[in-house]
Parts: C-alpha cells; sequence; structure tokens
C-alpha cells in the first residue's frame, strides 16, 4: 500500500507533479506579464499550457509554453495593444467621473466599472479561446463576446478567478507565485466545458478523438 502511494503512479507524485506544473505555468504567465504590452501573449500561452501539459500531461511544459507563444504571438499581441487601449481610456473616464461632483458622477462610475467588468470577462474569453480556435482577429473578437454572454456565468466565475488572483499576488509578496497559476489551473475546468461545445465532433475511434482536448 505505501509503495503504491509513493510509487511513480501513486497519488503523492501525480500531485507533486501537478503542484510544479501549475507553479511553473503561473510563474511563466506572470513573468510574461512584466512588461504589461506582452500580457495577452502571456495569457494565451498560460492557459494553453496549463490545459495541456498540467492538466492532460501531453507534452513538456516549457516547449508547449513557448511553442504557444511563438504561434499566438502577431495576433495575441497585437489584439492586446487595442485592449489596452481601451483599458486606459476607460480607467480615465472612471477618474474623470469619479472626480466630478454630483449624483452623476457616480452613476458614470459604476456604469464605466461595470464595463470593465464586462471587458475583463472578454479578454479572458479571448485569449483562451486564441489558444484553441484559429480564427482572424475581428472574427475571434466577436465570437468571444457572443461565447461570453452565452455562457457568462462561466466567464464571472474565470474573469473572477483571474481578477482575484492578480489582485492577491499584488497584496502579497509571495501570492504572485502561487495564485496566477492557480487561477490559470481553475479556469480550464471552467473554459474547457465551454471550448468543448464549439469544437467538431471527431470520428469515434479516429486519431483526432484522441487528442489531449478531447479528453
Amino acid at each position: 500500500m505505501a509503495s503504491n502511494f509513493f510509487g511513480a503512479d501513486g497519488p503523492l507524485n501525480k500531485f507533486a507533479d501537478v503542484f510544479v506544473g501549475v507553479f511553473v505555468t503561473g510563474l511563466l504567465t506572470v513573468l510574461m506579464c512584466v512588461p504589461v504590452i506582452t500580457i495577452g501573449p502571456a495569457l494565451t500561452s498560460g492557459y494553453y499550457t496549463m490545459t495541456k501539459v498540467v492538466r492532460h500531461h501531453e507534452g513538456y511544459l516549457l516547449k508547449s509554453f513557448f511553442k504557444s507563444l511563438l504561434l499566438n504571438l502577431r495576433a495575441s499581441f497585437f489584439s492586446w495593444l487595442l485592449y489596452l487601449a481601451a483599458i486606459a481610456a476607460l480607467i480615465f473616464d472612471i477618474v474623470y467621473m469619479n472626480a466630478a461632483n454630483g449624483s452623476s458622477g457616480y452613476i458614470f462610475t459604476g456604469v464605466f466599472i461595470a464595463i470593465g467588468a464586462i471587458m475583463l470577462m472578454n479578454i479572458c474569453f479571448f485569449y483562451i479561446e486564441l489558444s484553441r480556435f484559429n480564427m482572424k482577429g475581428f472574427e475571434l473578437f466577436k465570437f468571444s463576446m457572443l461565447t461570453m454572454f452565452r455562457h457568462f456565468p462561466s466567464a464571472l466565475i474565470v474573469g473572477a478567478m483571474i481578477a482575484g488572483a492578480f489582485y492577491l499576488g499584488y497584496r502579497t509578496l509571495w501570492g504572485i507565485f502561487i495564485f496566477p497559476g492557480l487561477a490559470l489551473y481553475g479556469s480550464t475546468f471552467v473554459m474547457e466545458r465551454v471550448l468543448l461545445k464549439y469544437m467538431p465532433e471527431p470520428e469515434e475511434g479516429s486519431e483526432e478523438a484522441e487528442k489531449w482536448y478531447y479528453k
């Protein structure tokens, strides 16, 4: 019994593999987010690696992370610049309206905060779906908006996990090494159910049906 528990295929070793995978993938994602303009590519690669390598034990962590990074770099980078411009404009509006006197300032501040929350959820869906589907920028944006509203409870959960992880990481020095990885790992259990609904049904017994993203 003890040998099975501590063996190569035992639960302790499997837990250690997942823990290390979550930690390393989360750390790589955070490091890629540091320049700010690379947050989009970081989220795309982080989700791809967390799902393929950490959850489904397919491939190698570093190789998968940087393969996804290079494959989606152009689309994820330029789309993130557009998101970043929208975020900057939204922050300006919130600060301006928050400084305004009267109830209208508070109302518009609340409206802009709600828009910011929707934008965060859409960003999560956009880059997660970019890691799985081959679509052009605007087509993917429309698709991410559609799926976000269609699966709004899932969008709320994923958005809250990602936002909470980076907030806790910001508030605690050690948290930046733990919470983003845990949030990415947790998001795979929510998002994989969503993504599978939009993937073509493979033929039973075919090679495609055995791919990791169908498991």
